[in-house]
């Protein structure tokens, strides 16, 4: 069985949130995500830790989202496609985005639909 606790013995560091942020980031765009898609989801993870919840965060960098962009599986230029549009809601399809990036955007389609009709949804598909 496979645990998402980091292991009390994994060594440490004090690292600045900037610094961090930059540093992840690298780490996207040198994979092949655009420079804002890896903002985005450098900050998605970074977030977790700074909330508390490192099972949410960097510890998922290596476990998961570099193996995706370096096998493959991720598309880092991936456009997504609006399958269906119903004003307040809608479905698009992320065609293999990372999910990190697909999720901030759809949470921005989502307000921005709420303030044109009070309410809004946007279902994901096809993100990793």
């Amino acid at each position: 069985m496979t645990t998402t606790t980091p292991r009390p013995e994994a060594p440490t560091a004090l690292v600045g949130h900037e610094r961090l942020l930059d540093a992840v980031t690298g780490l996207f765009t040198r994979r092949g995500l655009p420079l804002p898609r890896a903002r985005t989801a450098a900050e998605a993870l970074c977030h977790g830790d700074l909330v508390g919840f490192p099972s949410h965060g960097l510890f998922n960098l290596e476990r998961l989202y570099l193996p995706l962009l370096e096998t493959g599986r991720c598309d880092p230029w991936a456009e997504p496609v609006t399958v269906r549009d119903l004003g307040a809601c809608a479905v698009v399809d992320h065609r293999r985005a990372l999910g990190l990036w697909a999720a901030a955007e759809a949470m921005d389609d989502a307000v921005a639909r709420a303030r044109r009709h009070g309410i809004g949804l946007v279902a994901v598909r096809g993100a990793t």
